[in-house]
């Protein structure tokens, strides 16, 4: 059972995405400071994989995603989150445990690593 749709359309579409995987990949396999700050943003994309409360997991990918530029649902040029640079000490403020575990070292990566590449400024708000 064929479960894929076929077409031209398609058949452009995977193949822009098997490109743009192979240049990630190719970053990422330099060993570089680009490659480690790359893998801190893909690893933020994703999220927490077991945290008590989902508003964590959403609030940081959220703003990760959102400084990159991703659509909301589909909505072009929504930006989903804008203040990375400050959420951690307001989810902390709010009494979200972040700091301290796994993914908060990745979250906090990938936040220097969106000024690094200049996704974001030095007071986390995304730039266009």
């Amino acid at each position: 059972m064929k479960i894929f749709r076929d077409g031209p359309e398609e058949e452009a579409g995977k193949q822009r995405a098997r490109t743009a995987m192979k240049m990630k990949v190719d970053v990422l396999n330099e060993g570089t400071m680009v490659s480690a700050e790359l893998w801190s943003i893909l690893s933020a994309f994703r999220g927490p994989d077991a945290l008590s409360s989902h508003g964590v997991k959403t609030a940081t990918t959220c703003n990760v995603r959102g400084a990159v530029g991703l659509n909301d649902y589909g909505v072009p040029n929504a930006v989903i989150g804008d203040d990375p640079v400050k959420l951690d000490a307001e989810l902390m403020d709010r009494g979200e445990k972040v700091a301290g575990t796994h993914f908060a070292m990745h979250y906090q990566n990938a936040v220097y690593a969106l000024q690094y590449f200049g996704f974001v400024d030095e007071d986390g708000k995304r730039k266009e």
